[in-house]
């Protein structure tokens, strides 16, 4: 369960074509470089 939006979930690609695994990795790659930006030790 989680707490967020169900329009923030991602759904699994697991077992769909390969077009469906890009849309999950274009879909993450904002939200995973904002919050490697937050975790960075500022320079």
């Amino acid at each position: 369960m989680t707490t967020g939006r169900v329009a923030d979930e991602v759904a699994d690609p697991y077992g769909e074509n390969r077009t469906a695994y890009e849309q999950t990795a274009n879909r993450l790659e904002g939200p995973c470089s904002a919050l490697a930006r937050l975790l960075s030790p500022a320079a």
